[in-house]
Order: C-alpha cells, then structure tokens, then sequence
C-alpha cells in the first residue's frame, strides 16, 4: 500500500476516534474544518485552487462552511472513498497527496502538543510521539521532499542544507554562499517525517536546526 493510501485510512480512523472538535496543527482549524478542506480539495478541487485568485479565499469559504454544517462522520465517509477516475485517479492521489495526508495525520496526532513538550519527547503522550514509517513510505516521503523543499524554502535569505537520516542530504536556496560562507547555512537534520513537517511549517517536531534562522523564509503550498 502506497503512503498517501495508508495515511488516508488511518486519518481517517483517527478523525473519527477524536470527533469534530478536536485541534490539529493546521493553523486554527479543528477536525471538522480539516475534514471539510480534506473533501474539497478531493471532490472540488477548483475550488480549493482558488484561495489563490482574487476573492478566491470568500469561495473557499464558503464552500468550507456548508460543508462543516454536515455530519462529520458523513464528510469523513466521503473522504475516505478516495479518489474516482478509476487507475489515474489512483496515481494521481499516489503522487499529490503523499505529502498532503502525511501532514495532516500529523496535525491531528499531535494537535493537543505543545512546542515545549517537544524539546523532551518523556513530556509527550504516546500517541503523539514520531512514528517509525516503513522504508518504503519514508523513500516516498523524501522524493517528495526533494521538490517540495526548493519550493518552499526559496526565498530564504541563506542556503538551507537538509540532512534527513539516511537519505542523501539536500541544499536549497543556495546562491553559492554555502561554498563562500560556510557559517551563513541552517542546518536541519532529523528524520525524513519530521523534516517534512517543519518544512511545512509546523513547529511541533523532533528536530535538530542550526544557524541563522532568523535569514529562513518559508512560503507555502
């Protein structure tokens, strides 16, 4: 099973074991609004591309809105179909949404943490400590990574070297300052997941990052 597949059952068990009022990660939604955005980026995804036009963010939600007046467990349910368009439908959701039900899992399991409990994992809750992925899943997480990183991180204002364990390491926003000012450099080191998640700006991760932070400047998606 591929790890946008694997990610979308256990989101959505885990969706469904915490309710509709539980927080996430995901700036200051609760489930049921993360539920609400995982269905429309699925079923209506012009309207999810659209918070990037002019008065897109006013369609967005409001189709957010009537949404969120549903049963949770009947978005949930909906969601949880997965993707129609029979085989490519299946790869396309393979590709695109890796990333995407990775970070959000994470949103919800760690959505009661804080970012002090992250700096002793003894401090966190069992259920919201770092899972150990599969080789296979923790390879897609990094080719994934290896776009997503140039894209997020380019307009930082230092190079960005990425070393996720055991895969080979990645610079972004280098402008030839790692090779002439090696101590103008963020270093970030940790497991690939963790490496994911900060990079998509989550706080809440176990995670080891040196140099010049305040030069980072991360855009998103």
């Amino acid at each position: 099973m591929n790890l946008a597949t694997s990610e979308r059952a256990q989101l959505a068990t885990l969706l469904l074991e915490k309710g509709p009022n539980f927080p996430t990660l995901c700036d200051d939604w609760n489930t049921q609004e993360l539920a609400a955005h995982l269905l429309i980026r699925e079923s209506r995804p012009w309207i999810a591309a659209g918070m990037f036009l002019p008065g897109g963010n006013r369609i967005v939600a409001d189709a957010m809105g009537k949404i969120t007046q549903q049963p949770f467990e009947h978005v949930v349910a909906q969601w949880m179909k997965g993707p129609k368009w029979g085989y490519l439908g299946r790869y396309l959701d393979s590709v695109a949404n890796r990333i995407e039900h990775f970070v959000h899992h994470e949103d919800v399991r760690r959505g009661e943490t804080t970012v002090g409990q992250w700096q002793n994992l003894d401090l966190l809750p069992c259920n919201a400590k770092p899972r150990v992925l599969s080789e296979r899943h923790s390879a897609e997480l990094y080719d994934a990574m290896r776009w997503v990183a140039p894209l997020l991180l380019r307009r930082s204002a230092c190079p960005v070297v990425i070393e996720p364990i055991g895969f080979p390491r990645l610079v972004v926003a280098d402008t030839g300052v790692v090779s002439t000012r090696g101590d103008c450099v963020v270093h970030v080191r940790g497991d690939i997941g963790e490496v994911v998640l900060w990079i998509l700006g989550r706080n809440q991760v176990d995670l080891f990052v040196d140099g010049p932070t305040h030069l980072l400047k991360k855009s998103s998606l």
